[in-house]
């Protein structure tokens, strides 16, 4: 009786302390599950706006296509960073300004301009959160 007592008891301990474990995940999940429910969701469309935007402008000048890239490079520095575990708020920081220099200098179509517009939302907004 004794012995189906103590294994019951070590059972019961060992439940327990898998149950605790399972129940709390990992600093690091926690960041993967934000990267990937908000983050990667918001620099993937920011990225697409970008290169519709581009797109759409019948000319454009070498200034302007270096804001594009300047954009587009910080934000990729952004991500390669952050999927590697490091939040660098400097690479943010950089393309929500080149992004809203764009919107307010560029010569963007409206629809574009309001899309842009929307994403330095989305930016500070991904900024805010993490």
């Amino acid at each position: 009786m004794k012995q189906s007592i103590r294994s019951f008891a070590t059972a019961s301990v060992l439940l327990l302390f898998a149950c605790t474990a399972y129940a709390q995940p990992p600093r690091d999940r926690d960041r993967d599950d934000r990267y990937h429910s908000y983050g990667q969701v918001t620099l993937d469309r920011v990225r697409a706006d970008l290169t519709r935007a581009e797109g759409n402008l019948r000319y454009i000048g070498e200034g302007e296509m270096r804001r594009f890239q300047n954009i587009q490079q910080n934000l990729a520095a952004f991500q390669r960073k952050w999927e590697h575990g490091r939040y660098d708020r400097d690479d943010l920081d950089r393309a929500i300004g080149e992004l809203r220099g764009l919107v307010d200098r560029g010569h963007l179509r409206p629809r574009d301009r309001d899309l842009l517009t929307d994403d330095v939302r989305r930016l500070r907004e991904l900024r805010e959160r993490i």
